[in-house]
């Protein structure tokens, strides 16, 4: 009867784990089950994780084989059963980790991470008598071998928003490619992201300038030609101040010296009082005003850095340089690599940008040198690895010519539809990018895809360790970055032209203005009003544009302002007090002064001008760069107000801020909320300088 009984049970326990196992696997899940199921597979980990609900019968068929196991042992069934039990545990986990594909680690290649098999589909199948769900798994399981060496072409984007490990995913692709193929790495850093990797370090402006209008064996038309278009880009000119800028190039060519920035900037200086056209002295103001703010990064170029920048590991970081800086620079450079590299069969140098987003992207339809480098493949030798956060207003060529792409996290809409068409996404990977961690990627690999392997991966990144980063220090060439270089070019920047507002991103005043009045109005018809209706700007071509003049809206997207029907946050950063005010860290001061900074901002704001606030210890509080009186539509350089709040009138604070005002040759203005601050300030100066009082939220005036 007790043997009778225990068979009875052990049938009924076989049955019941066939009927959970079969009812399991065919059961319908939900997108969001499936997707839980899988990150939590991956928070487990590398070869410790297994997906045991998809192999449930196989544990249900292991429990047969314990009849055999108890006639073997003879012993008693519950002491056998829980045996067999504990020991079918540990060979069902075995079984199923081994039934998920491991990759096999070819090692010829850079170990970029780990591999996990993600889900693809999700698929529920009706029957005449239940709906049955299936999931479809792509990839495989272990170490992810990028075989950088079989790509189509070798260059790579990294695509991902702030924060998701963009930067680390670069260093550890970089590294490892130096470390096992020797390839030199140039990090073009526009973020100072870079300042834990220990290589060369060239700063621009310290130990490194660049100079475009060196001949270099080229034609005078053709280097006339090429540093042109390398200032169009970069400092965003008409193609008709480009030519003037081409023919003036030219003219000093044929004088018998290869010009420098200043001579460029005094010869259109000159013409500007020579014209007789209001419009033509315009174009030329805009010209040498642009120049003049990129006065910092011209100069003599270090031999040091261009006999060895594709011999050895180097950064060149444009931290603290404007937008237009940073493309100038990276164009430029980009540019004399293209005309020097003589790379032979096979990448012999990375080169990496990282948020150069800016520098991406084509100017008025025209080409840039990097879209060219990307589109024409191995042609140079070199690959490029490009990071950026934007990608709806890209180059089509840029991401349809790079054979890898890493897609970290990324929550932007207009960015993730692209993606998705892109890359051809299933549903339940569109909810995987939406849901991935910092440091895990899709990876599109275009090499993988020609070897039938399907694609997107899903990766680990594994980032370059301690001892990685200690070994690329020590086999790289070291180079002599804090050499007493002649890079300083000889510009004086002369009267009114302050060192202090060539470290700012200015727009142009049409622009700006446009600007101002979107964030007031935030409707663009609304905006167009508001501008005509203040006088800021009453042209209609000015505003709407024609076939050869772009509109105000197309300018202010170009520039990086406007997107999508929105100002962007590099909009935000000139216009938001709050933004602005939160350069000064400690020393924007308690609520009364931030108050006070708010509405002096605000108070430059509403007549149109240019209101800034700067990082330096030693900078005044606001600044305000107004418009030209003699040229509409042009800032006026040599008149620059400087705003200091005063909360109480203490005479050796107030003595330190003339002096600083007259070291920097600004009209001075004391903004105080108190009549009492006020008059007291006008007595120790003597009425000298103008002290304003305003009105701050919270505070009685």
């Amino acid at each position: 009867m007790g043997a009778i009984a225990t068979a009875a049970i052990y049938c009924a326990y076989i049955l019941l784990l066939f009927a959970i196992a079969i009812s399991l696997k065919g059961r319908p899940r939900s997108d969001r089950r499936v997707l839980d199921e899988f990150f939590s597979y991956v928070r487990i980990g590398r070869k410790r994780a297994a997906m045991l609900q998809d192999h449930l019968l196989a544990f249900a068929t292991l429990q047969l084989a314990y009849p055999i196991i108890a006639l073997l042992l003879k012993v008693p069934a519950y002491v056998s059963f829980a045996l067999w039990l504990a020991i079918s545990l540990v060979i069902f986990y075995l079984y199923s980790i081994q039934m998920d594909v491991i990759k096999r680690h070819r090692h010829n290649g850079i170990a970029i991470g780990y591999e996990y098999p993600h889900p693809v589909e999700n698929r529920a199948i009706k029957t005449e008598t239940q709906t049955v769900g299936s999931i479809t798994m792509g990839g495989s399981k272990g170490i992810y071998d990028l075989q950088i060496k079989s790509e189509p072409n070798p260059h790579i984007m990294v695509i991902g928003a702030t924060g998701m490990g963009k930067s680390n995913l670069i260093t550890t692709l970089l590294a490892r490619a130096y470390l096992k193929f020797k390839i030199p790495f140039l990090i073009i850093d526009w973020s100072g992201a870079y300042k834990g990797i220990d290589v060369n370090v060239w700063t621009v402006p310290t130990n490194l300038r660049v100079n475009p209008f060196l001949l270099r064996g080229k034609s005078i038309e053709r280097r006339a030609g090429i540093a042109s278009e390398l200032l169009q880009i970069a400092l965003g000119l008409t193609d008709m101040q480009t030519q003037k800028v081409r023919e003036t190039l030219d003219l000093l060519y044929h004088e018998g010296s290869e010009p420098s920035i200043q001579m460029l900037h005094n010869r259109l200086t000159d013409e500007i009082s020579t014209q007789r056209y209001k419009e033509t002295k315009l174009q030329l103001t805009y010209i040498t005003n642009k120049l003049r703010q990129a006065y910092e990064i011209f100069g003599s170029e270090p031999k040091e850095f261009w006999d060895n920048y594709d011999r050895t590991c180097n950064i060149v970081s444009l931290s603290g340089l404007t937008d237009m800086e940073k493309k100038l620079v990276t164009h430029t450079i980009m540019q004399r690599i293209t005309e020097e590299f003589r790379g032979e069969q096979g990448t012999k140098l990375y080169i990496a940008l990282d948020d150069a987003y800016q520098a991406l992207l084509n100017y008025y339809g025209k080409e840039t040198n990097i879209t060219k480098i990307v589109r024409e493949g191995r042609k140079y030798g070199f690959g490029l690895v490009i990071a950026t956060q934007l990608l709806q207003d890209m180059p089509e060529a840029i991401p349809a010519n790079t054979s890898v792409k890493f897609i970290l996290g990324y929550h932007e809409a207009s960015t993730l539809q692209r993606l998705y068409s892109m890359l051809k996404l299933s549903d339940l990977e569109k909810s995987i990018l939406f849901r991935i961690p910092v440091g895990h990627a899709l990876l599109f690999d275009q090499n993988a895809i020609q070897n039938g392997k399907p694609n997107p991966a899903y990766i680990e990144i594994d980032v370059v360790k301690k001892d990685e980063r200690k070994k690329l220090a020590e086999e790289i060439k070291r180079l002599d970055v804090k050499g007493n270089y002649d890079i300083h070019s000889e510009l004086k920047p002369g009267k009114g032209v302050h060192n202090i507002i060539r470290k700012i991103e200015i727009p142009s005043v049409s622009v700006y203005r446009f600007l101002i009045a979107f964030d007031r109005t935030k409707n663009l018809t609304e905006a167009y009003k508001m501008l005509r209706a203040k006088g800021w700007i009453t042209s209609l071509t000015t505003i709407y544009g024609n076939k050869s003049k772009p509109s105000l809206e197309q300018r202010a997207t170009d520039s990086g302002y406007y997107s999508d029907g929105k100002l962007t946050q590099k909009a935000f950063n000139i216009l938001e007090p709050y933004k602005m005010i939160q350069k000064q860290g400690n020393r924007k001061g308690g609520e009364e002064h931030t108050g006070l900074m708010e509405n002096t901002i605000k108070m430059v704001q509403d007549k149109g001008n240019y209101a800034f606030v700067m990082e330096e210890r030693e900078a005044f509080d606001v600044g305000e760069l107004k418009v030209d009186p003699k040229i509409k539509g042009m800032w006026n350089y040599y008149d620059i107000a400087a705003y200091e709040i005063q909360t109480n009138a203490i005479k050796s604070e107030i003595d330190r801020c003339i002096e600083k005002a007259k070291e920097q040759n600004t009209e001075l203005v004391f903004i105080t909320n108190s009549k009492k601050t006020k008059g007291e300030i006008e007595r120790l100066t003597e009425n000298k300088y103008k002290c304003l009082k305003l009105p701050v939220f919270g505070i009685e005036a």
